[in-house]
């Protein structure tokens, strides 16, 4: 069976509720590699979300949005300038 034909039967078959066997057994593109390297990011997510948590507690709603507003205008422009 030739990979679109595949698809088309999976998404006959099963709609949009369960793409993780489309991106493993089809496309290819969720393997070994790729799911050490989102295990190791465990760690800086669960970090990063009891730091979120402690500075949403921290800081008045204004200064959340100043903030929030800030740290996205400089992600967009590492992500432009790199």
């Amino acid at each position: 069976m030739e990979t679109k034909e595949f698809i088309q039967n999976y998404r006959e078959a099963f709609g949009s509720k369960a793409p993780l066997p489309l991106q493993i057994f089809a496309w290819h593109n969720i393997n070994l590699t790729t799911l050490a390297i989102d295990a190791c990011a465990i760690p800086f997510v669960l970090v990063g979300a009891y730091l979120g948590i402690r500075l949403v507690k921290f800081l008045p709603e204004r200064e959340f949005r100043i903030f929030t507003t800030v740290v996205t205008i400089i992600s967009v422009l590492v992500m432009l300038l790199t």
